[in-house]
């Protein structure tokens, strides 16, 4: 039970900071507002005004100010039981100044306006983010990478329909084709993960093929198999997700076996360069070496369904960590065969 003395002092550290607040110029707070199912004109107004002003402070100020700005704007979508009144509202306000903010020649300012675009997670947010999450759009490194991160903070947040939703996964699928840093590729594979449905599934399969098929056409190995490797586990995570459908599940699988044997070509193709030489065999040929191992073991678990039989007793995994090519092309070798005969076989 609270007691006339701290009663009498939290008054005061209130009063102290309505002081403060007013010392600063301030607006007037709206964490009363975020639980409006109706907001009046004046209650608009008011929103108008602090979106406003930490957004100016947000784009012309120091690091500092900037960070201070960022707490100020995030603080009314952490509240509980915000209502979709009140952020959509919020969103129509504050989603022209971030990107004119994203716009600006602040990187700071413009990295963290995209993340305040993924908590809004409105279509109008989504509509901003497209503009900055391909290379031939945007290139900073860090707007790519921050866009990524907020679809997926946007994608988790389970507000937004398949309407807003799909657009953005295709742009995003082909974002990858072109992007050339593994950690925004890495990102952005994340990003079509975090969403639970038949499309992203497709965006990601396609992504992936896409960015292993480049990778076999280069003769140097490539630290995207850094992006890539993270990826496999995504798919096989989607493939023995429980939700999917026993049928669909066959009919993922056997796109995915296909995507799974490339990796064992990029590995041939680029194995002189990373076997031959210690330093890079323990760099990129580390993310080699796990993207091996796990497309092995996937096309095993896949192949126990899809076939119905015992899958290739190969140890591609083994021959790569052993330097041994013969036992590698070997391996490989009896899944082409296995790939190229029902059921897997394309038409």
């Amino acid at each position: 039970m609270s007691t006339p003395q701290s009663r009498s002092a939290a008054f005061v550290v209130f009063i102290l900071g309505v002081v403060v607040s007013a010392a600063l110029g301030d607006p007037r707070p709206i964490s009363g507002l975020v639980g409006q199912s109706a907001l009046t004109p004046q209650q608009r107004d008011q929103i108008r005004t602090y979106a406003e002003f930490y957004c100016d402070q947000f784009a012309t100020g120091d690091i500092p100010a900037v960070e201070r700005a960022k707490r100020q704007l995030l603080d009314p979508m952490r509240a509980p039981r915000v209502t979709g009144e009140f952020r959509s509202a919020y969103s129509k306000i504050l989603t022209p100044s971030l990107a004119a903010v994203i716009d600006g020649d602040n990187p700071h300012a413009a990295v963290n306006a995209m993340q305040l675009l993924g908590f809004l997670g409105t279509p109008a947010a989504l509509d901003v983010l497209k503009d900055h999450i391909d290379s031939k759009d945007e290139d900073c490194f860090g707007i790519r990478l921050s866009a990524a991160k907020a679809f997926r903070m946007a994608a988790e947040a389970g507000r937004l329909d398949a309407n807003d939703l799909n657009p953005l996964l295709r742009q995003l699928g082909a974002a990858c084709r072109s992007e050339t840093d593994p950690l925004v590729l890495r990102r952005q594979f994340e990003a079509i993960a975090s969403v639970d449905s038949s499309i992203a599934r497709e965006v990601l399969l396609s992504a992936v093929g896409k960015k292993l098929d480049k990778l076999q056409g280069q003769a140097e190995p490539s630290r995207l198999m850094e992006a890539i490797y993270p990826a496999l586990r995504r798919l096989r995570d989607q493939y023995l997700n429980p939700r999917l459908m026993a049928a669909d599940q066959k009919v993922f699988g056997k796109d995915i076996a296909h995507l799974l044997c490339k990796v064992f070509e990029v590995g041939l193709a680029h194995w002189d360069n990373i076997q031959s030489d210690e330093q890079t065999r323990m760099g990129i040929g580390r993310s080699y070496r796990g993207a091996i191992r796990l497309a092995e073991s996937f096309l095993k678990t896949i192949d126990r369904t899809v076939r119905a039989a015992e899958p290739p007793r190969t140890q591609l995994g083994a021959a790569w960590e052993n330097a041994d090519k013969p036992r590698f092309e070997a391996g490989h070798q009896d899944w082409r065969a296995v790939l190229t005969g029902p059921p897997y076989k394309r038409r």
